[in-house]
Formats: C-alpha cells, structure tokens, sequence
C-alpha cells in the first residue's frame, strides 16, 4: 500500500499509542498543512496530540493548535455526556430503554485513554414499537428534526411519524438541540444493500456499565463488535483511520471475550463476512496489529478488491459527500459486499426506494404525484445534483 508520508506518520503515531510501538517518528519531507488536512479527515487530531506529547515532532503552531481542539473536545464530550445521562432517565421513566451506540459508547468501553477518541454525535438505537413514543418525547423536549421539513405543520406529525417508521425505508431521524446533535436510530440496515444484521442482538444480554458515574445498561461486547462493523465498514467502508482505529481499541479490549467462530458464522449470516474481513486486512497491514490465529486464518489469501481505491481515499482526504468522491464510494462499496449480491438487484432497489418521496428528505425541486415513479426518480436526482455540484 503506498501511504503519503503524512499517512505513515499518523500510522506510525496510532501504533505508539495503541500497538505499544514505540519506534522514531519518521516526519522526512512532512508537508504540514497536508499533514493537517489528513488528520483532520481522519478524525485523528487528538490522537496525534496525545501521540506528540512523547515524540516532540510536530510544529508548535500545530502542536497548539490540536491542544485546544482536544481541550474543546474534551468538554464537548463532558456536555454529551451530561445530556446522555439526563435522556436515559428521560426515557427510562417512560418505559423505554433504548440503547446507547458508536461514538460516545466507542469513548468510554474501548478506550483507556478516552482523550484519543474525537467524540462526535449522540446516537441511540430504539426497538421499533418505542420508536413513535421516542420521537414524540424529544420533540416536547424541545429536540428540532433538522432534517424533517413536514414538522412545521402540526396537523401531520403524529401520521408522518408512523409513515417515517413503518412504511418508509429509512432507519433514522436527525434531532438538534442547541449544541447537541442526536441520531436517533430504529434500524440499521439501509434496504438498498444486503446487510442483514439481527436488531435482537443488541437488546439481549446487556451488560451494566458504569458511565461517568451513572449506570446504565449497554449492549454485549459481541453487539458492540457488529454495530462497529456495520457502521465503520459497511457504511464508511474503512475510508477513515478513525474506523480502523476503533476496530483496533476493540480487539486490545476485547479479543480474548470474543467467540470468533461464532462471529466468523454471523458475518456469514448478516453478509458482512467481506466487509469484517477488510476491517481485519487493514489493521494488519496497515498498523502490524496482531491477529488472534483464527482471525488469520480467515484472511489467509484474502485481499479487499479495491484496495488502491479505499488507499487514496485516505491519501486523497476527501469526503464522500461531493459527486465524483461518491462515484468512487459506490465502486468501492459494490465490491465490498458478500456473494449473493448484484449491482442490478442494488439498482433495483435504488430505484423503488428513491422514487418514493417522504417527509424527512430533502425538499424536491417539483411536486410530483407518488405514483410516476420514474419522473419522481429524475426530480430527485437533479434535486441532488443541483445541490451537491
């Protein structure tokens, strides 16, 4: 894999603070500002903070300027912290016990030094049957749906909440309140791909943990795993050091609590077998992290089919949210996926589900009936690309 010198140095700094390698940085022909620019993509600017700390390599210009992010960081993290604390007693009176997941559950499970992570939204998974209670709550709690342009009417609320749920192929809705972003998740699965993951799994066996001197019931360590590599992989498809950094703090975590053969089965049965095989690829090859035997007995002969791809993506630094960035997302992401899958049976559904308009997407440039399909299809297309050129 040909990293950028910026890339190897921030490899060489996940391995010091993760791996328990402690070998020179190598900063020869450092470009700074890419350097930045790749850890700002990354999410990986405390961790080259904290990294730093030990190896003085960095610009004292830079050097400041990661402090005060991870200062800012840290207290961004405390508020959510607060506020998670406060909506699980929110929840929990009413007879709803949802689930915390990803970033805030990822800081303080995975991580001994919780500084490395960059926190990022508050993200709850709901058993579908609390979901309309759910989201009737945090909107009296003062929570906006920014993302929702039908709440303005009041008249629909309470129908386009159930239609949202239980007849539309979306997953999640995205709340705001003041500074706090909440992800408010009842699926996990997009329709269009054919992840297959079993919700159940991550409302049996919990497990108490003590969360900032709160105790509150979190998902097994085998749950955890899969909502790592649903997210991490089968959505952003490893283009990020801070996923694989996550599969990694899991493994120094976990990997002797795990049941890997049981694993290896149920990545055959949620067809995320190549996506789990990719995250491991990667953080052997990429950080020289040591696999348990069975793991590498897995990826014995195997090789992510658009590697050089998912490679200059980290190189490259670029979001997927721009067009041709997602053009190239979705070629990597057709051949990430297990056998049984199509392009034209994903072409398929792309179809059915984009077609259809609803409450909580973006406004269309014009109105057209449900019914024409087809034309519906192309307003929403142009809609896009007119906002995304």
């Amino acid at each position: 894999m040909k990293l950028s010198v910026e890339l190897r140095l921030l490899a060489q700094m996940v391995k010091q603070e993760l791996c328990q390698n402690d070998a020179a940085f190598d900063i020869e022909g450092i470009d700074w500002e890419t350097f930045h620019k790749t850890c700002s993509y990354h999410n990986m600017r405390s961790l080259a903070f904290v990294a730093n700390q030990k190896q003085s390599v960095l610009p004292e210009q830079l050097a400041k300027k990661y402090q005060n992010f991870t200062k800012w960081r840290a207290s961004k993290n405390l508020e959510n912290v607060i506020e998670i604390k406060r909506l699980y007693d929110l929840f929990t009176r009413e007879g709803i016990h949802p689930v915390l997941l990803k970033g805030m559950l990822f800081t303080a499970t995975l991580y001994q030094n919780q500084t490395l992570r960059e926190g990022s939204d508050i993200d709850f998974l709901f058993k579908k049957e609390d979901s309309k209670k759910g989201i009737e709550m945090l909107l009296a709690d003062g929570y906006d749906c920014h993302d929702w342009r039908v709440l303005s009417n009041a008249q629909h609320i309470i129908s386009d909440i159930h239609r949202i749920i239980f007849e539309a192929n979306f997953k999640e809705l995205h709340f705001e309140k003041n500074t706090f972003n909440l992800d408010f998740h009842w699926a996990l699965c997009k329709p269009i791909v054919n992840y297959n993951v079993d919700l159940d799994i991550f409302f049996k066996d919990l497990k108490t943990l003590n969360f900032y001197g709160k105790e509150i019931q979190v998902t097994n360590p085998n749950a955890l795993f899969w909502s790592l590599v649903l997210h991490h992989g089968g959505k952003e498809l490893w283009l990020k050091f801070k996923n694989l950094v996550d599969l990694i703090a899991f493994m120094v975590r976990y990997q002797s609590e795990v049941d890997w053969k049981f694993v290896i089965q149920q990545a055959k049965e949620f067809n995320l077998l190549v996506s789990m095989k990719t995250g491991f690829y990667l953080i052997k090859h990429v950080f020289d992290y040591p696999l348990p035997p069975m793991l590498e007995q897995e990826i014995q002969g195997f090789k992510p089919k658009k590697l050089d791809q998912i490679v200059a993506f980290w190189n490259g630094s670029k979001h997927w949210y721009k067009i041709i960035p997602r053009w190239k997302y979705e070629k990597i992401l057709h051949h990430s996926q297990d056998e049984g899958y199509t392009f034209l049976g994903y072409m398929y559904k792309l179809y059915h589900t984009s077609s259809i308009p609803y409450p909580s997407e973006d406004v269309r440039l014009f109105n057209i009936p449900p019914s024409w399909t087809l034309l519906n299809l192309l307003n929403k297309l142009i809609s896009y690309l007119l906002r995304k050129r």
